[in-house]
C-alpha cells in the first residue's frame, strides 16, 4: 500500500494521508513523502516527492502579421516565422520555454507536425495563420 503525507513525522506514524486530488500548499516546490508499507509485516519505507509547480507560459493573444511583398506573383513566399518570436516571448526567457511553430490549431495543441524550418517557410495559401507552442522547458 502506498499513501502520501505532507510531513516525514505523518508518513512514519501513517496519518494523516493526503487525500486526492491534493492542492499543494506552498510553491513552487513542495516535499511530500510517499510511504510504501507492506501490509502484512507493516514494513515500511519512506521516499521523499517534490510536487513541482511551473509556471504557464503567456502568449500574447494577437501577434504582428508577417507580410513580404510577392515577387512572382504566385502568392508563394519563403517567409522566417522565427522573426516573431521576441514579441511571442516578451519578458520571459528563451532559455526557460521553447516556441514551436504549425499549420493547425490542432498540431499546436498536441505539439505534433511542428514546421520543421520556421525560418524558412513556405506558406501554402495567401493569407495563411499559423500557430504557435510556447512550452515550459
Amino acid at each position: 500500500m502506498i499513501n502520501y503525507h505532507e510531513t516525514i513525522a505523518a508518513a512514519e506514524a501513517g496519518t494523516p494521508v493526503i487525500i486526492s486530488p491534493y492542492t499543494n500548499t506552498s510553491g513552487p516546490i513542495q516535499t511530500i513523502f510517499a510511504r510504501a508499507e507492506f501490509t502484512a509485516t507493516g514494513c515500511f519505507d519512506i521516499v521523499p516527492m517534490d510536487l513541482v509547480v511551473n509556471p504557464t507560459p503567456i502568449i500574447p493573444t494577437s501577434i504582428t502579421p508577417i507580410g513580404i511583398c510577392d515577387i512572382n506573383l504566385d502568392s508563394i513566399e519563403d517567409f522566417d516565422l522565427t522573426e516573431r518570436a521576441n514579441e511571442i516571448y516578451g519578458t520571459q526567457s528563451e532559455l526557460d520555454y521553447t516556441l514551436t511553430y504549425y499549420e493547425t490549431p490542432g498540431a499546436a495543441d498536441s505539439g505534433t507536425g511542428e514546421i520543421t524550418t520556421p525560418n524558412a517557410y513556405q506558406n501554402t495559401s495567401d493569407p495563411q495563420t499559423i500557430w504557435v507552442r510556447l512550452e515550459n522547458n
